[in-house]
């Protein structure tokens, strides 16, 4: 079974006191996690900087797509990326949306109110 453990504080200026420090421990624990967060996005612009001003100075493309594939001299191929614009699929006619009517209407009228 689980133990309980109870805190009692009778003099009400100490539990004034202890709540205070709570509320300030968990303001110092916010305060701390809010730095390294901004840290952690200032570590990740300058490591972003300085990768461009070294590709920069070394006369690389900037954009991550515009490389291509080494293997390849810088070019783009479909057997190489995976993606075969021959095998896309596409409807042959558009879908039917309601079966045709018995009386001989054809489906191209619009019609908004159900028969």
């Amino acid at each position: 079974m689980a133990k309980v453990i109870s805190l009692t504080i009778r003099n009400r200026a100490a539990a004034i006191l202890f709540i205070g420090a709570l509320l300030a421990l968990g303001a110092v624990f916010f305060t701390v996690g809010i730095a390294l967060l901004i840290g952690l996005g200032l570590a990740g612009g300058v490591i972003g900087a300085g990768i461009t001003a070294y590709r920069a100075l070394r006369g690389k493309p900037m954009g991550i797509s515009s490389g291509g594939f080494q293997a390849l001299g810088g070019q783009v191929s479909p057997r190489v990326s995976g993606l075969d614009p021959s095998l896309e699929i596409a409807p042959p006619r558009a879908a039917i949306v309601r079966p045709a009517r018995e009386n001989g209407l054809d489906d191209t009228s619009i019609d908004t109110k159900d028969s």
